[in-house]
């Protein structure tokens, strides 16, 4: 049979708002992580936000909004999926994320309240700009009695207490995903335990660090240590840890 050619469609271009995005982007210290947008009166800016930086961008849009062809014009434009999704919420002032889980926050129409958008925010860095010019802006400070895992048992006394004063019983995920097993030590062979602090994860993996957002599980860097790999660790010492820098 003759083969069957399939040329991609052409994609279509999607309303930017460059200069509004640039000024978003520059009131956040993050590079990577996720962005949540509410409503879909501004997607042009969404959308700038998702091509001009390495957040995730979720759209949040009501339910008598018109999610379908949102989602269709972003696809025309070569952006949905990877860039940028469409979230369809049925509650009007709730979402359906955990915690803390935002390096950005955009609500252009002031139209959920604040202490909804701040259980959302990530604490001490993350930003929310509130209003149609972005002109109020909200942060909340770094959880009281978070605790910190700076050395293999927690702290330098080997304590294996992270003092952390929030952990209950009722426990729930915060993220799954990378990095993930396939450039990490299997935990069975013992290997040298991640390190937290001020909202960074410090992961070891063989002969390479991650650095990763703790709130969202977004991989910041990741960086080789030739020779690095360790095993059988209960039986030594830790080989990394982590200060305020």
């Amino acid at each position: 049979k003759e083969p069957f050619h399939l040329k991609p469609a052409e994609l279509t271009p999607f309303p930017k708002k460059d200069e509004w995005a640039r000024q978003a982007l520059a009131s956040t210290k993050a590079t990577k992580g996720y962005c949540l947008f509410i409503g879909t009166k501004e997607t042009a800016l969404a959308a700038s936000i998702a091509r001009l930086s390495d957040l995730k961008v979720v759209i949040s849009a009501s339910k008598d909004e018109d999610v379908s062809k949102l989602r269709r014009d972003l696809a025309n434009a070569g952006l949905y999926g990877n860039e940028i999704v469409v979230h369809e919420r049925n509650v009007t002032h709730s979402f359906p994320y955990a915690d803390h889980l935002f390096n950005l926050i955009v609500n252009p129409l002031l139209n959920i309240p604040e202490s909804e958008l701040l259980r959302l925010l990530q604490p001490r860095d993350g930003i929310a700009l509130l209003g149609q010019k972005l002109e109020k802006r909200l942060s909340k400070p770094p959880i009281e009695g978070g605790g910190e895992w700076t050395h293999l048992y927690a702290g330098p006394g080997n304590t294996a207490c992270s003092q952390d004063q929030g952990v209950a019983a009722d426990l729930s995920i915060q993220w799954f995903g990378r990095p993930g097993p396939e450039r990490l030590l299997d935990r069975h062979h013992r290997s040298v335990s991640p390190l937290w602090k001020n909202g960074f994860l410090f992961i070891p993996g063989n002969e390479r660090v991650f650095g990763v957002d703790a709130y969202n599980g977004a991989v910041l860097w990741e960086t080789e240590v030739p020779e690095s790999r360790r095993i059988a660790i209960i039986r030594d010492c830790g080989s990394m840890s982590v200060d305020d820098d």
